[in-house]
């Protein structure tokens, strides 16, 4: 029997859907198929309600038929399956949306309410829907895919998409073809005049002025001109210890200076002129965005920034954590205790949460970064059952985070002996824990190391088991990794908090760099670079890219018409 008169909910993704129907259902749900995609139909509150999801992306820009060469500017939406084989999954997702769509009579947008979300929803309205169904769609909103967030977000859905956001999505995709697909054309074209062979080169706002940073520091590199210089430090008995002291003067660019110093200190004792302890507060950490969760995820696991944002995107599916690609450093609208209490309830991390419950208060240490959809990444206190290793390790680390931003203060005290030996001075420091606090919350992924100064006394002079004398060199600035050359595109306004990884990993595939712990931009890489720099030097800055993402974010505010753009 045919189904009629239903509300159609869109989702970008299909285990988002299964989570909402999950959800919402009063009671049982169907799963049906259409060209071998999954939708759901349930009952709520009375009304037929059916969920079915697009699979990302399914409508691309393309220029119109008939035009060839560059530079191109007439584009139009096709169904991404139309401009690229490689995305023939797509059809039948856009062909059981087609089904769907003949007999819905309302429409729910619930995908992910970001900029790539909202046009992902407005296109599939749009073209599949259609345009009547722009302009009563209800839009639901919500952070996280649990089933009081997911119901709470459908029965208090905003009543109408959010257009300045799909506006601003438009003319940001709009503006990477231009650019990019016009440049990327040309380059190849070139490629083949000079070569009389085919490859595919690529240019773009956003991935020719990183790779003009890494070619930067290249470049950089190359030029540098190592300075050699002496260091001079003392190994001080105490009793059955000893501690190395080093030279007040850090670094010796004389060398005659740094002989002088070492062998007026010969045969000499250390005396202590001067014990001093000073204590230190070292606040918690941040809550996680995601910048910040990737640069940790690679300094503890190595994981490059592409694999920690795909692991947190299949744990938000799983709806453990909140939604991973967020800027935001703030807990704004959450139910902190509710999510503790859940945390208590696995076994895990029952001690670390009833601490923090037996609060009389609880107050995040918060960042100043914020992000206009979405707040921070944190665990829903949802049972993680059974996770593969890698992601069992993210997760953990999100909740141990978690938890972390609530604790107190550590408390450190470090002490500095200061000795004279001949007429030269040097010091000796050393540290240790006071209060852990806030560190026990984050154990294993902070290690605090304590290295106490053995108990001198003021005025006593101490034996000297050795002097030391080291030449050393400067070294060059170091190369950018997976992870920091993420960070330096967050600085420099490159890019977005979606893209970034997978900006990095199409120069990878291009050949333009290679190294994951040390990147290296190969010579194509630099060739691509040059060139650009002599026919498109705009394409190289990230000014033109930062112009971009400023105007979007006017669209997105009300504040700028994307035609204007």
């Amino acid at each position: 029997m045919e189904l009629k008169n239903y509300e159609l909910i869109i989702t970008e993704k299909p285990k988002v859907s299964l989570k909402i129907a999950q959800s919402l259902a009063e009671g049982k749900f169907s799963t049906k198929k259409h060209e071998n995609v999954s939708y759901y139909v349930l009952k709520r509150g009375g009304k037929t309600i059916v969920i079915a999801p697009a699979v990302g992306h399914i409508f691309t820009l393309k220029h119109r038929v008939g035009k060839k060469g560059y530079p191109i500017f007439a584009v139009s939406w096709i169904p991404v399956y139309k401009a690229n084989r490689f995305s023939a999954f797509t059809k039948p997702y856009i062909e059981t949306l087609e089904f769907l769509a003949k007999n819905a009579t309302s429409y729910v947008s619930a995908c992910d309410y970001d900029l790539e979300g909202e046009l992902i929803g407005y296109n599939v309205l749009k073209f599949i829907c259609g345009e009547d169904s722009i302009k009563k769609a209800r839009r639901m909103k919500y952070s996280a895919l649990t089933k009081e967030i997911l119901v709470d977000s459908y029965d208090n859905a905003l009543p109408h998409l959010d257009f300045n956001l799909a506006d601003a999505g438009t003319a940001r995709h709009i503006l990477d073809w231009y650019w990019g697909m016009n440049t990327s054309r040309a380059l190849s074209h070139a490629y083949k005049a000079a070569t009389q062979s085919y490859m595919t080169l690529s240019a773009g706002r956003v991935q020719t002025p990183t790779l003009k940073v890494l070619d930067d520091r290249e470049k950089e590199i190359k030029a540098f001109k190592p300075e050699p210089f002496w260091i001079l430090g003392a190994i001080i008995k105490h009793s059955k210890t000893e501690v190395l002291a080093e030279h007040k003067t850090e670094r010796f660019f004389d060398k005659k200076e740094a002989e002088k110093s070492y062998k007026s200190c010969k045969g000499k004792e250390a005396t202590v002129l001067e014990i001093t302890k000073r204590q230190t507060e070292q606040k918690p950490p941040f809550p996680f965005n995601l910048g910040d969760l990737q640069q940790e995820a690679y300094s503890l696991f190595k994981y490059v920034p592409k694999r920690t944002q795909a692991i947190a995107q299949s744990l938000y599916e799983k709806g453990l954590i909140s939604y991973p690609r967020t800027g935001s450093q703030k807990l704004t609208g959450i139910d902190i205790k509710f999510i503790l209490q859940k945390l208590s309830e696995t076994a895990k991390y029952r001690k670390l949460a009833s601490s923090l419950l037996s609060l009389p208060s609880l107050t995040p240490n918060e960042g100043s970064k914020t992000d206009p959809a979405h707040p921070c990444i944190y665990p829903t206190g949802e049972n993680p059952d059974e996770l593969e290793s890698f992601d069992s390790k993210l997760y953990d680390l999100i909740v141990k985070r978690f938890l972390a931003c609530f604790g107190k203060s550590a408390i450190r005290e470090t002490q500095t002996a200061s000795f004279k030996i001949g007429q030269e001075d040097f010091f000796a420091k050393g540290s240790r824990t006071l209060e852990k606090n806030w560190n026990e919350f984050y154990e294993p992924y902070v290690k605090l190391k304590d290295e106490e100064v053995p108990p001198f006394e003021e005025g006593k002079s101490y034996k000297v088991k050795e002097l030391l004398k080291e030449e050393r060199e400067t070294q060059p600035p170091s190369r950018y990794n997976a992870a920091s050359i993420v960070r330096k595109m967050e600085d420099l306004g490159i890019g977005t908090k979606s893209t970034r990884a997978n900006t990095v990993q199409t120069l990878y595939d291009r050949g333009y760099i290679i190294g994951i712990n040390n990147i290296q931009v190969t010579e194509f890489g630099a060739t691509i670079v040059e060139t650009l720099e002599d026919y498109v030097p705009e394409l190289t800055s990230e000014d033109l890219t930062k112009k971009f993402e400023e105007d979007v974010e006017k669209i997105q505010a009300g504040e700028l018409k994307k035609d204007n753009v």
